[in-house]
């Protein structure tokens, strides 16, 4: 994916342009979702992680992948409840 590509060249605001317009084309992208979720924490936006988290969850509740990352997630952030609620 090409955004993933842009995020580990350093090219975080392209990465994140390049996202936006695939998901304006197809809301149900979950590996799109799930990169946005993975930039963002990179980012330290810790919000709109959790968020890209859970839609990707929302179009692909399987994947143990992204469900892992918001769990890891909620640990950082000390979000014991919701941590209870994702296992």
């Amino acid at each position: 994916m090409k955004a993933l590509i842009l995020s580990a060249m350093g090219r975080m605001t392209e990465a994140c342009d390049q996202i936006k317009k695939t998901l304006f084309r197809n809301m149900t992208n979950f590996t799109c979702w799930h990169v946005y979720g993975i930039i963002n924490r990179k980012e330290k936006d810790y919000d709109q992680a959790r968020r890209a988290y859970l839609n990707a969850l929302k179009y692909n509740p399987e994947n143990d992948s992204v469900l892992r990352d918001l769990c890891q997630l909620q640990l950082h952030l000390r979000d014991f409840e919701g941590f209870r609620e994702s296992r």
